[in-house]
């Protein structure tokens, strides 16, 4: 049967796809035309795109029930590919920012218990006045954390810069939904950085001071000297 049809446009571009030695596999000889356009029996494959799994299954659904002599089926290899390769770059993100933690952890106790080491003639001349062992803890505790919050504020609004960045410069805007719940998410790992941070603080406290306040003060003072 023959169908008249009026052309709106011509495609013109570099050819990409692999010859399989059918004319129709070629740039040039495809056709591309609306669905009510290609009501003919001249069509023998329709190719759709959605965006969403929930419109496909729809779409599947209503085809299927008014076209139940045609062959109906998803395709998600496409997608199953770019989802495993997400998958693999998640996972070395995670590896690199653990290892990352892991350093930063050693390196913050290791300065803390040097920090803490320098002020064992404070710990010894508090305890010798009469200051009990919770309230030098709970002082240099108070002292780190008062120290860590403009650290934190300012390491938040770097980390949302460096995060813009990275989307818009390197992922060159193709995941753009990572802004719209960036902030949500920034803000989850903040709190929860943050309390890593403290408890980081709190441990390296209390083991440092712990090996001194078992000691009494003149002994202390007397190692001092």
């Amino acid at each position: 049967n023959n169908k008249k049809y009026e052309i709106i446009g011509i495609f013109s571009g570099k050819k990409q796809e692999r010859y399989t030695g059918l004319t129709s596999d070629f740039s040039e000889n495809m056709l591309f035309m609306d669905y009510s356009s290609q009501q003919t029996n001249n069509v023998h494959k329709i190719i759709m795109y959605f965006d969403h799994l929930k419109d496909t299954r729809l779409m599947m659904k209503q085809l299927e029930k008014n076209h139940p002599d045609d062959f109906v089926e998803m395709d998600t290899q496409t997608y199953e590919e770019t989802l495993e390769a997400i998958t693999h770059i998640q996972y070395i993100i995670k590896v690199i920012v653990c290892s990352l933690i892991v350093v930063a952890l050693v390196v913050l106790s290791l300065i803390l218990i040097l920090w803490l080491r320098e002020r064992l003639y404070e710990i010894g001349i508090l305890l010798s006045v009469g200051f009990h062992k919770s309230e030098i803890l709970g002082q240099f505790i108070c002292e780190l954390l008062f120290v860590s919050i403009p650290a934190a504020v300012l390491s938040f609004g770097l980390g949302h810069i460096f995060l813009k960045y990275v989307i818009n410069v390197l992922l060159k805007n193709a995941y753009s939904l990572l802004l719209e719940y960036g902030f949500r998410q920034e803000g989850m790992t903040f709190i929860g950085s943050y309390g890593i941070l403290a408890g980081v603080i709190i441990i390296s406290v209390i083991t440092t001071c712990g090996m001194f306040l078992i000691k009494k003060p003149q002994e202390i003072l007397s190692k001092m000297s």
